[in-house]
């Protein structure tokens, strides 16, 4: 199910944290289209298809858009009209049991029509990709990178030492350091 969860100091209400857990085997995946949307329900546990579940898509203001329930391949087909009187899908709701999960629609904007489609040139020499070992660190914190080099056709190409150069955020060079 769907759990809030609070953690609290004792004695001081200002320092709290909360966050919103979901505890679930329901896997849910989406796909809009002109008249509505599609659900697939897998198991998280198995990777197999949920039969039964019942879906329900609810707009911004709690309005029962449509419902629908999962086919034996796990699907919910929710026809939804484009300009529902209530408003446009907000979230997906699906339940079995006492099993719940959700998914809320339209987080993330996946049309890029500003990105370059084409790709990069093929490298003519060697490709380096480098990274650390987690995303953000702390000033005085050590960060370790580790990387992968290739050559023209995809290679691993044979040990050499590499010049990898630090630079600050405001562009300043800081080290220089030599790996092999």
């Amino acid at each position: 199910g769907v759990y809030q969860i609070d953690a609290r100091v004792p004695g001081n209400h200002w320092e709290s944290s909360t966050a919103i857990v979901t505890i679930t085997d329901l896997a849910l995946t989406t796909k809009r289209h002109r008249d509505g949307i599609v659900v697939w329900v897998t198991s998280l546990e198995t990777g197999g298809a949920v039969a039964g579940v019942e879906i329900a898509a609810m707009s911004a203001s709690n309005q029962n858009l449509a419902r629908a329930k999962t086919d034996v391949d796990g699907l919910a087909r929710l026809a939804i009209p484009e300009k529902h009187p209530d408003g446009s899908p907000w979230a997906i709701f699906a339940q079995l049991g006492e099993d719940r999960s959700y998914r809320i629609l339209d987080r993330v904007n996946w049309m890029f029509d500003d990105v370059e489609l084409g790709g990069r040139a093929i490298p003519r020499t060697y490709d380096v990709f480098l990274y650390s070992e987690r995303g953000v660190h702390r000033p005085g914190d050590t960060a370790y990178l580790t990387g992968v080099v290739r050559d023209a056709e995809g290679a691993t190409p044979a040990a050499f030492p590499l010049e990898v150069r630090v630079f600050r955020p405001d562009g300043k060079k800081i080290d220089t350091l030599i790996a092999i």
